[in-house]
């Protein structure tokens, strides 16, 4: 059925993987719903299946670049694609900054019918 095609050991592997992490990204999603967005190194408010999708992208990208300047050996673009990967997922917690402004905010505001985000005297 699939004769048509040059399947070789790594690009099934390359395969299996995508497919795997997109059935982690679903069993995730379904015992902890909805996730934390995050801003990753873009900039970009992300869930879990943008995150995936941008690393495989840039890792797309990366390897095409290098295939096209260098050439062999591989070893590097995927360390750089690795790289890639773990600063595309970010670790920074997009509402972390409301709560920290919620709490350095004066408890009274919010009683008297202010604008808890201006501080008029």
């Amino acid at each position: 059925m699939l004769g048509w095609m040059a399947w070789t050991l790594p690009t099934a592997l390359l395969f299996v993987g995508i497919f795997s992490a997109i059935g982690v990204l679903t069993a995730l999603e379904v015992k902890f719903p909805g996730g934390a967005a995050r801003r990753g190194v873009l900039g970009l408010e992300t869930t879990r299946g943008d995150r995936l999708f941008i690393t495989l992208l840039g890792t797309a990208y990366i390897f095409l670049a290098w295939l096209g300047l260098v050439g062999n050996p591989l070893w590097w673009p995927l360390a750089l694609s690795i790289g890639w990967g773990a600063s595309a997922s970010g670790k920074s917690d997009v509402n972390k900054g409301a709560r920290v402004s919620r709490a350095l905010r004066p408890s009274g505001d919010l009683d008297q019918g202010r604008n808890p985000n201006t501080f008029v005297d």
